[in-house]
Order: structure tokens, then sequence, then C-alpha cells
């Protein structure tokens, strides 16, 4: 029962980063369901704990709320450190009060309560049963000693999908998959990743017109000066260029080596 608790709300992958989940998110109350919606976006279920409350684009990944955490006896048999003094429930219960914290915010007004029923977040109950477990939660849960109640991740509302991969492949190095990988085909991953790269060429372009334009119309009065920096800028372009035309054909291989290698 205890690694079944621990899968369903495993959050470890965050807790490694914590230092730097500053640039993924910001340390506020994730926002409730029905202004999620008034944002446009679509909320796709997760059975991952380390997912809840991950967007990217219109996309909001939620969790659905384990039922066993709606039971004040089994809280209290199975996740309360003051019954069970056990270094790993310990950190199961501020995952599981962080949980919990975290879907007292987003299910405020009935609004909320009616969307998460539709998604199945929750099972089956009534507004006013919710609301009473809700309040019971915000009042267990003070917002002076919240640090110190639940686990650090849940400090930190809705985080971006796109910023936790970057801190993945600059942190630990996992440059390929990042934190979340989601793309099924390799064009997905370059336009999602690199199409930046189109507006860097895009300026390039750009400034090489203009000093084309500068170098013909003032041909006889260009200054070496000029003239060097244009040879330079147009060498180092050049250069760039191929330097990253390169690293995306090395990119692209890892690719198809990491996705065969997956595969088997």
């Amino acid at each position: 029962l205890e690694e079944y608790i621990a899968v369903e709300l495993d959050v470890s992958r965050l807790n490694r980063i914590h230092d730097h989940l500053w640039f993924a998110g910001s340390q506020r109350k994730p926002r409730p369901l029905h202004e999620q919606i008034m944002k446009q976006r679509t909320l796709l279920i997760t059975e991952q704990a380390d997912l809840h409350l991950v967007w990217w684009g219109k996309v909001l990944l939620i969790k659905p709320l384990p039922p066993f955490l709606l039971s004040y006896t089994f809280f209290q048999s199975h996740l309360c450190t003051e019954n069970v003094p056990n270094g790993q429930l310990a950190t199961l219960h501020a995952s599981a009060s962080g949980l919990l914290y975290s879907y007292a915010n987003l299910i405020l007004h009935e609004s909320d309560f009616r969307i998460a029923r539709e998604l199945g977040l929750l099972p089956e109950m009534t507004w006013q049963e919710w609301a009473r477990f809700a309040r019971s939660v915000r009042l267990s849960l003070d917002k002076s000693n919240l640090e110190n109640t639940v686990n650090q991740r849940y400090l930190y509302g809705e985080l971006r999908r796109k910023r936790l991969n970057w801190i993945c492949r600059f942190v630990h190095g996992h440059w390929i998959r990042g934190y979340h990988y989601v793309y099924t085909e390799y064009h997905e991953f370059f336009s999602s990743n690199f199409a930046w790269l189109v507006l860097v060429f895009a300026y390039l372009t750009v400034v090489f017109s203009a000093m084309q334009v500068a170098l013909t119309t003032h041909a006889g009065t260009v200054t070496p000066l000029l003239q060097s920096i244009s040879f330079r800028f147009s060498v180092a372009s050049l250069v760039a260029v191929a330097a990253v035309v390169a690293s995306l054909c090395v990119l692209f291989g890892v690719l198809v080596v990491n996705n065969l290698y997956w595969g088997l």
C-alpha cells in the first residue's frame, strides 16, 4: 500500500530541481478552474503528480484527486507522521498535503466544482461536502507555516513545461527528453525548440542587405574600417550558420539513435 501511495504522490523529480523552479513558475496559488477556462486553456488529465499543474500553450495538465485523500481516517492512519514516525511517510504526508492544498485553491466556487466533476477530477460527492472539506484543508494548512507543511513543489502554482525542460537540460544534462517529452515527430521537436532561428536568419538577411546597399551606393567613399567590419561580419555569419546547421544535423542523429534505443 505504501508503494502505491508513493507512486501516486511522487514529485521527487521536481524536488531535485526545486532551487531552479523560480524560472518555471511563481510562488503563488494555482488559479481556480474557471479562470483556467477563461484563459482558454484545455484541461487534460495526467496520473503523474509531478506533471500536475504543468502547462504549455493552451494546455494544462491536472492530476485527479486520489479518493483516499478525502478520507480523514485513511489520512490519519497512513499519512499522519504523528501516528507513523517514518521518514518516507513524512515525505508522503507533505506531498499529500500539497496536493490537497492545490485542490483547495483550484476549486473555490461551485462553478469550479462542476468543471472538476465533469472532468472526473473528483469522486462522487456534493458541492456542500467539498466546500466543507476544502475549508478544513485551508484552515489546517496555516499560511505562515506552509513551507514546513506541504511539499516544496506546491509552494509554486502552475509551471511552464518548456522552462522545466530547459532546467533539466542545463542542470541535469537531459538534453534530449528534458523534463517532459511529448513529441512524436521530428519536425515537431525542431519547430518547437528552434523556431527562433528563423527570426535570427531574417534579421541577418536585413543586416546583409543594408550593408550591401551601403557598400555599393558609396563604393568610392567607403572607409577601410567599414569594409573590414563588413567582411568580418560576413565571415562570422557564414561560420555561425555552418555551425548551426552542423549542430542540428548532429542533434537529429542523436534523436534518431535515442528513439531507436527507447524503441527496442
